[in-house]
């Protein structure tokens, strides 16, 4: 009688510990590929961002005026006129 009940609280032991092992797992693989969704739709929305603001400084007439121009360009004085146009349009509008 002790042999079988030990046998039978074993077994059920085993299964309740294979049950809850496929359960851990399965929730971790879902919040894994939920990570990764969002993870995505924020490096999408990012890129989308950086686009838009590229094309908006492209638009700027300094802009255009520098890229048309024969004339080479000094990068430092290029990004300190792009920052100071920038932070005027930002304060005036």
């Amino acid at each position: 009688m002790l042999l079988i009940t030990a046998g039978l609280t074993t077994t059920s032991l085993l299964l309740v510990q294979r049950s809850i092992r496929n359960n851990v797992r399965q929730s971790i693989a879902v919040n894994l590929r939920n990570s990764v969704a969002a993870f995505q739709d924020f490096r999408h929305e990012r890129e989308t961002m950086l686009t838009s603001d590229v094309a908006l400084l492209a638009d700027l007439p300094i802009t255009r005026a520098i890229m048309t121009s024969p004339d080479p360009v000094d990068p430092g004085r290029l990004a300190g006129h792009l920052t100071d146009r920038c932070q005027r349009s930002l304060c005036d509008g």
